[in-house]
């Protein structure tokens, strides 16, 4: 399943790359490893960062 994944995400990839886009940045949940090991295995690399997230809730 890995494997498949890896082939869908460098297709995205690969198809926004063909549209100018030159920097991607993706983030995983801190103990992700197999999305780690996957966003590695198609060249991303670890930039040491940590970002928060909130998500607001929609009350319309």
């Amino acid at each position: 399943m890995l494997r498949l994944y890896n082939l869908w995400l460098l297709t995205d990839c690969l198809e926004v790359r063909s549209h100018g886009v030159e920097r991607t940045i993706l983030f995983t949940n801190r103990e992700n490893h197999a999305a780690q090991a996957a966003y590695q295995g198609i060249g991303f690399q670890p930039t040491g960062e940590e970002f928060g997230l909130v998500i607001f809730q929609d009350n319309s």
